[in-house]
């Protein structure tokens, strides 16, 4: 109502969006009228607070800080490259402009819903804004068809609607002045002056030709201190050669340590480590294999996690379930029903004339875990393993890094309830996906049908389906009166998920399953591999993942990107904790611009993350400890 003739953003032209405005802190005003934008010159010394190093904010190690380093700091300069060279790719002419980081907001690209790291384009009449992704795909296509992309929307102005354009956008960025380029050149100087070397980046394979086209590494930046992980003469010749050698570290540690998965996973028996069995973690988490950690159970208070007890503090709510058998979803289903059929096969609803294997979808949905259940939260996070990883505020979960002025990420914990289907082998709880960060996941509560009739089945069930996949360690393992079996993991190396893709979509068509331009067997949770497809993968591919029981109190983690799959053999309670571990950052940042190229119906295709972000502050605060500890 004070400016009547400024143009509107897209988000103010709509009823829902007047809460916001693209806007704000970014449009110059005078005299009531445009005056452009804010310029990166325009910051002043309160606008750099949310991006440079405060000690009195960071409470980090400093060789921990070092070793974070080690595995990031290639990845932070092939991202300054990147951005250094998105701003000679063109724009609307004149001076780049500048767009203040808003409280609590995450600025998204309108085509791909990736968070925007930095260098972005926009338009100044309605506040469109496309990523340097999808500015430089569509760039690529003006040059050679030499028209506009029809998927970018019209603009909306005076009345008129106006094409988008490459030429019609302002190169835009939100870190103030030259503090990005700043941050690179210090690290460099600083890790020269030491003597701290990177790491390669570990990159995984995609088949998309424009995925492959974005991930692939620019060329060394001058002057880096990028370093192979040990001298040539010292490096394993292969996978197993590097499990080996970890194992016979293992050796040394046989009280707290075992191997499972034909001596290829790691199994530690408490969740308390010592320091050598924290390295000995580290060694293998750092070659993306799964790791179990066993007896979390005797450290939580049982009476929190067992189902009379959620029965009684939530029943009376309704969540949407699925029926694992169908695939359906049921919505608005009463929760305190589905309690009362956990352990009770008579309890469970009919549906399509056959007995429902309920899953409890997303619950607690929309909530904080710490917030709805505060009590139970404390008393997961003593018990968690490996908290300097796991813990919201974990030294090595990178994103603790990310400052609270922004939009920071739900990491969970997240809870996953489902009916046991021991009896129904080919119907997965949860059907194979991965995730863009690495994880761990508990089973707090074991729960076996009360009926006789339906009990000892289960149970004959559950040792068939154990003894068809897994390792002998495995069979030994659950026949000892003291372990509960709860569920059949699948994990296969972040590495495989290119030829396992290849696989499902060759089933696919075996199915006759139609497959659109924007579809993938993996993200789409399309798939159980039973063990007629497990055979076939390994046959036709030669992909063999981790067969890995989980038993009652064992923490199963789970590298970012590796595909997985679950199937509950009896009703379990699972409680699952998201992370981000150093090692797996090229992971990460890659797995986030695979997810651009899925529909927006996925679940996936939002980045929630916003890796890029985590990146940078991870890099600002560990440089800046660093620096401190060395009175540079």
């Amino acid at each position: 109502s004070y400016y009547p003739d400024l143009p509107f953003c897209i988000d103010c032209q709509s009823d829902a969006g007047k809460s916001f405005c693209r806007f704000i802190m970014f449009r110059r005003l005078d005299s009531g009228k445009s005056n452009g934008f804010c310029t990166p010159d325009d910051a002043v010394d309160s606008d750099l607070l949310h991006w440079i190093f405060d000690q009195s904010k960071t409470n980090l190690d400093a060789n921990l800080c070092k070793q974070i380093l080690e595995y990031v700091g290639t990845q932070f300069q092939e991202l300054v490259r990147e951005e250094a060279l998105a701003m000679n790719w063109g724009g609307k002419p004149g001076a780049t402009a500048w767009k203040r980081a808003v409280l609590q907001v995450r600025e998204m690209c309108d085509i791909c819903a990736t968070t925007m790291f930095n260098t972005h384009w926009t338009c100044d009449r309605c506040g469109f804004a496309v990523c340097l992704d999808c500015f430089l795909s569509t760039l690529n296509y003006e040059n050679s068809k030499g028209k506009c992309n029809s998927k970018w929307p019209f603009c909306q102005y005076n009345g008129e609607y106006l094409f988008h354009n490459t030429e019609s956008l302002t190169v835009t960025q939100i870190i103030p002045r030259k503090v990005l380029f700043d941050l690179r050149d210090d690290l460099l100087q600083v890790c020269r002056q030491i003597g701290l070397k990177f790491y390669d980046l570990d990159l995984l394979e995609f088949s998309h030709s424009k995925t492959n086209l974005d991930l692939k590494p620019f060329a060394a930046v001058p002057n880096s201190t990028e370093m192979n992980e040990v001298d040539n003469e010292q490096r394993f010749h292969n996978i197993f050669d590097k499990y080996k050698k970890i194992e016979s570290v293992c050796n040394e540690y046989e009280s707290e340590c075992r191997w499972f998965c034909n001596r290829k996973m790691l199994h530690i028996q408490t969740p308390h480590f010592s320091k050598s069995t924290m390295l000995l973690f580290q060694k293998q988490w750092k070659q993306g294999a799964p790791i179990v950690v066993s007896n979390v159970h005797k450290y939580l208070n049982k009476e929190l996690w067992c189902p009379e007890a959620f029965s009684r503090d939530f029943g009376h709510e309704f969540n949407d379930v699925v029926n694992c058998l169908t695939g359906k979803i049921i919505e608005n289903f009463p929760v305190n029903l589905f309690w009362r059929g956990f352990e009770s096969v008579s309890d469970r609803p009919i549906f399509d004339g056959s007995t429902a294997l309920l899953k409890l979808k997303d619950w607690p949905s929309g909530d904080d875990f710490q917030d709805k259940l505060p009590e139970r939260f404390q008393d997961l996070m003593k018990a968690l393993p490996a908290p300097y990883y796991t813990h919201r505020n974990g030294q090595l979960n990178l994103a603790a890094r990310l400052p609270k002025f922004f939009a920071v990420p739900d990491l969970g914990p997240k809870m996953y309830n489902a009916y046991g289907s021991a009896s129904h082998a080919s119907a997965g709880t949860t059907n194979l996906h991965l995730d863009i960060s690495d994880a761990t996941n508990v089973i707090v509560y074991v729960g076996i049908p009360k009926e006789e009739e339906y009990r000892q089945a289960e149970i004959n069930d559950a040792f068939k389906i154990i003894d068809s996949a897994c390792c002998e360690a495995t069979r030994i393992r659950i026949r000892d009166q003291n372990v509960k079996p709860g569920a059949l993991w699948h994990i296969f190396p972040a590495k495989s998920a290119e030829k396992i893709r290849i696989f499902l979509r060759r089933i696919s068509v075996e199915r006759g399953i139609k497959l659109s331009a924007y579809s993938d067997p993996i993200h789409d949770q399309a798939f159980y591999l039973d063990k007629p497809l497990l055979d076939r993968l390994k046959q036709e591919e030669g992909v063999v993942g981790f067969a890995i029981c989980q038993c009652l109190g064992d923490a199963v983690f789970i590298p970012a990107g590796a595909p997985h799959q679950v199937l509950n053999l009896h009703s379990c309670i699972k409680v699952a904790e998201d992370f981000v571990g150093p090692e797996h950052m090229s992971h990460c940042i890659q797995l986030t611009q695979e997810f651009r190229h899925l529909s927006d119906y996925h679940t996936n295709h939002e980045d929630k993350l916003q890796i890029k972000n985590i990146l940078f502050h991870t890099v600002k605060d560990c440089l800046g400890v660093v620096k401190k500890s060395y009175n540079l």
